[in-house]
């Protein structure tokens, strides 16, 4: 039997796992995404260093996004 409050439950829950995932994302980014002295970043030096546990394909996936010049801009507005 679901209890009549599940819904509220289950959001709670989603929620909770949202923000154990965006802290992880965010160590992850500030571990591997760091900027050269002139501010650009070394991609190939950052592709070599991809952590174990992260398949080749999503490593270059993940620095793909963080690279977007929509993101990279949004990354700058955030860091003010």
């Amino acid at each position: 039997m679901e209890s009549d409050r599940w819904t509220q439950i289950y959001a709670g829950i989603q929620q909770h796992l949202q923000k154990i995932y965006n802290g992880k994302k965010a160590a992850l980014k500030e571990r591997y995404w760091v900027p050269e002295e002139d501010g650009s970043y070394d991609l190939e030096r950052i592709r070599r260093g991809r952590p174990s546990h992260i398949s080749e394909a999503d490593w270059d996936a993940q620095l793909a996004f963080w690279n977007d010049p929509k993101n990279l801009a949004r990354a700058a507005q955030n860091k003010q």
